[in-house]
């Protein structure tokens, strides 16, 4: 069933804002999803080589930090590199990858 709200029209945990689809999932703010988002912000992605290079993050660390929000569908994974999946989150997939191909070249 879908309700109209003004221009938002809500459906179940997803809404149609000005014909752009929200889907809020609840989540706690906690420091570890701070510091994945500004990395994602910074870089447009996430990575275990990432975090490990930028906050010294082990690969169990970072694994144990993604397994809820990948389960919930806040990230996506890219397995084109196999030894090194990069994760999206959905809010970040507009962002300047600038920022990515420059901490790329370092490897």
């Amino acid at each position: 069933m879908v309700r109209a709200l003004g221009k938002t029209y809500v459906l179940g945990n997803v809404s149609v804002i000005d014909g752009n689809y929200v889907c809020t999932v609840p989540l706690e703010l906690n420091n570890q999803l701070s510091v994945l988002l500004d990395l994602a912000t910074r870089y447009g992605f996430i990575s275990a080589r990432l975090l490990a290079k930028e906050k010294k993050w082990s690969p169990e660390e970072f694994e144990h930090n993604v397994r809820d929000l990948r389960t919930k569908g806040v990230l996506w994974v890219d397995k084109q590199c196999p030894n090194n999946p990069h994760f999206y989150f959905l809010s970040h997939l507009g962002t300047d990858f600038a920022k990515f191909a420059d901490f790329m070249r370092q490897f």
